[in-house]
């Protein structure tokens, strides 16, 4: 596995390698790992709900085979915890008094 922050600091890149697609069993194998890798970056990641800025970073993950050649990635898209809208429910409770 290699991870590299890319330029800027807005982007988590990590190349999987020695996965294979050779057999649906190999490649289930190849998502699971994915998945897992996925849900470690949002863990990390930080996301503003309230759209006040934008998330920490982009994760990219990229699976490649013994020859180097990608099957299957991952960009953008995790599931996690959320930095809480403390004012922006602050902002809603003095407006209704």
């Amino acid at each position: 596995m290699n991870i590299d922050v890319g330029p800027a600091e807005e982007t988590l890149d990590v190349l999987v390698e020695g996965l294979s697609a050779n057999t649906e069993s190999d490649l289930d194998e190849a998502m699971t790992a994915l998945r897992a890798l996925s849900e470690l970056a949002a863990g990390a990641n930080v996301v503003e709900i309230d759209g006040t800025g934008p998330p920490l970073f982009l994760p990219r993950i990229l699976a490649v085979d013994d020859n180097g050649t990608p099957f299957a990635g991952a960009v953008g898209v995790s599931i996690g915890r959320i930095r809480p809208m403390v004012g922006a429910r602050r902002r809603a409770r003095r407006r209704h008094r």
